[in-house]
């Protein structure tokens, strides 16, 4: 969608706000793999710290957002999580 804010946008956003999943999206771990919606992909080094906690608590503060700021915004665009805190997803901008 043309609404979606771009990368850069998207971490300035992210580092204002933190994210949260969206209610329907599925996010676990097997070993060294993330599971995303039926997606599977390696677990990163750089970013696994973040993408643990995102999948325990469902959101991140913004500060843990830095270290895997493009694969948010991947997610974002694939409408598996949305910027800010409790239900920021059910008041979109615009």
């Amino acid at each position: 969608s043309s609404d979606l804010p771009g990368p850069r946008e998207f971490a300035r956003r992210a580092l204002r706000s933190g994210v949260q999943l969206d209610p329907g999206t599925i996010m676990l771990f097997r070993d060294r793999e993330l599971f995303i919606n039926g997606e599977c992909r390696p677990l990163d080094p750089r970013w696994r710290a973040s993408a643990l906690a995102l999948a325990n608590r469902r959101q991140l503060g913004p500060q843990e957002t830095a270290a895997c700021a493009s694969l948010l915004h991947e997610w974002h665009c694939n409408g598996w999580l949305h910027l800010g805190g409790t239900s920021a997803h059910e008041h979109p901008a615009g």
